[in-house]
């Protein structure tokens, strides 16, 4: 017998947060929090989760929701009741929202801009767009990730390496991240860039970036065994990836 939809969704959604893919991330913990058995953490969970993209008041419901559910004294129960005091003080001072799926559809948008934007190689207006969203989602490891991203297109390592710092200290699961940090870090060394692969697969083993980096960084090291398996390693989580079947030919050669 399978897990509840509810678990399925919650452990899904938990996935997507440490992988920084906060709106997939919040749309499954809202399926796990109102399907099957109601459950504490998913109500934690789906609270921190609507911090990061601004909506406070319905971060606050969530939050208030778990404390009437899980009377223990735990870290979470701390942790929820210093951010609720956090989110009142806000509240005051803020005006209402609006309703949240308007609100969530907008931040989709924006980053939906974004990312048309990098596909198109319009650099400057993607990041123009990051910026202004990174202004109105403090929070969202997700903004760093992919602003550290088009500074690393455009060659602004120091900057890039900041945004990837960031989006670690708000996430530091967060592997993609880790990734390209240790693309930004290259140039300064190879050993540097090493860790930050090899960080990366610790936080997600299924991290195809990771270990395909990984196998060039060994491979110039001189590891060409290590590189090997690295790369099918890589080839197994992503079989048609024609840039990995190269590198495989290469090293089978």
């Amino acid at each position: 017998m399978g897990k509840p939809r509810d678990v399925e969704a919650y452990e899904e959604a938990l996935l997507r947060l440490r992988e920084g893919r906060i709106l997939e991330a919040i749309r499954l913990f809202e399926e796990a929090a109102t399907t099957g058995d109601d459950r504490p953490m998913e109500h934690y969970a789906l609270g921190c989760a609507y911090v990061k993209v601004g909506q406070l008041r319905d971060a606050k419901r969530e939050l208030e929701r778990f404390l009437e559910m899980e009377t223990a004294k735990t870290p979470y129960t701390a942790a929820a009741r210093e951010a609720l005091a956090s989110l009142e003080k806000k509240l005051a001072a803020e005006p209402a929202e609006p309703p949240p799926q308007m609100r969530l559809e907008a931040v989709r948008l924006r980053f939906q801009t974004a990312m048309d934007a990098m596909d198109a190689g319009s650099l400057d207006d993607a990041r123009s767009v990051l910026e202004d969203l990174g202004k109105d989602l403090p929070q969202s490891e997700e903004v760093q990730n992919l602003l550290g991203f088009v500074h690393l297109r455009q060659g602004q390592y120091q900057a890039a390496v900041k945004h990837f710092e960031r989006a670690l200290k708000l996430n530091p699961l967060y592997a993609y991240a880790e990734n390209n940090l240790g693309l930004a870090l290259f140039r300064g060394g190879a050993a540097a860039a090493l860790r930050h692969f090899e960080r990366a697969i610790e936080r997600d083993p299924e991290c195809f970036q990771a270990h395909l980096n990984a196998g060039i960084v060994l491979e110039q090291l001189g590891d060409s065994e290590g590189a090997l398996a690295s790369w099918r390693r890589a080839a197994e989580l992503v079989p048609d990836d024609e840039q990995v079947r190269r590198y495989l030919r290469y090293a089978e050669s």
